[in-house]
């Protein structure tokens, strides 16, 4: 059995119990109340994104969080070894930029010189497009698939290929908004000011 059959039931049960990885307070306070309607979207603001990479031999987790309030971001690593979730680095740091999160991903997959569409299916009730990018033609990966939600332009998922055709990592996209009334999530001592938002993978 090879190491990718074994992780598929891990990263299930990762992708299901990842609200672990979020912050007490978030998970508070995304508990049913009896909140007055006026103040969900002040409550709700906080953009977060979780991005789970499944390879051969290896899960790795990404999860980020943006406030476009106070133009904070921060940045959490995760590697999952022998079925234990690591911490590995969270980074806290002012925005200098207006792009908020989701408009960053927004505008990285609807590039059209970048991602080629070429067919629609669904993904869980969701009409997704597939679009497809040659990343390094003479190296690996070749190319990537990527399956957009129409509903939100945000991508679901992300496959890297091979020159050979062999699926390498499987990526997959995890949006929602949370709220941050203890103000937990960003830690103002470990804040960096940066210019460049742009995230290397």
């Amino acid at each position: 059995m090879n190491m990718k059959s074994l992780l598929a039931p891990l990263a299930l049960t990762v992708s299901i119990g990842l609200t672990g990885l979020m912050t007490p307070s978030a998970l508070a306070n995304n508990a049913p109340t009896q909140t007055p309607t006026q103040n969900i979207q002040t409550q709700l603001e906080i953009e977060h994104m979780r991005e789970m990479r499944i390879g051969s031999s290896f899960v790795t987790i990404f999860e980020e969080w943006f406030n476009p309030t106070k133009g904070l971001s921060r940045f959490d690593t995760y590697y999952i070894n022998s079925g234990k979730i690591n911490a590995v680095k969270s980074q806290t740091w002012q925005h200098i930029s207006d792009e908020s999160l989701f408009k960053r991903m927004l505008k990285s997959y609807q590039d059209k010189d970048v991602w080629k569409p070429f067919g629609t299916v669904e993904i869980d009730g969701k009409k997704v497009e597939k679009r497809k990018a040659f990343v390094t033609p003479k190296g690996d990966p070749a190319y990537q698939i990527a399956y957009v939600d129409l509903s939100t332009g945000l991508p679901i998922k992300e496959e890297q290929y091979s020159s050979n055709h062999h699926l390498m990592t499987t990526i997959h996209f995890f949006f929602d908004r949370v709220s941050d009334e203890n103000e937990d999530i960003f830690n103002p001592d470990d804040t960096i000011t940066k210019t460049n938002m742009e995230r290397k993978k």
